[in-house]
């Protein structure tokens, strides 16, 4: 049976035949000009603006449910939040 890695960004299961084909496509060579730059750390911008990081305390209920649907759409909880905040904007 295989193990699931995770997901990647876009949703896709990680599993062990995924990483096998990556790891010999990296055993093959890989033309550096392919492989995509980006600073360290996290994203500081959130839209065309820097982003402002607020701490949000939730009960274990609600950080369960977020964690289960930040998992089954292959989002981060921090994305699934905002989305959830651009709907209730959106609403006003």
């Amino acid at each position: 049976m295989s193990e699931t890695h995770g997901y990647t960004p876009d949703g896709r299961e990680i599993d062990d035949a995924l990483v096998a084909r990556l790891a010999a496509e990296m055993e093959a060579g890989v033309d550096p000009a392919k492989l995509v730059r980006r600073p360290p750390g996290r994203p500081r911008a959130i839209g065309d603006t820097p982003g402002v990081t607020v701490p949000v305390r939730l009960d274990e209920f609600r950080l369960a449910k977020l964690d289960e649907l930040a998992a089954a759409e292959g989002k981060t909880r921090s994305q699934v939040m905002r989305e959830a905040l651009d709907g209730r904007i959106a609403a006003v």
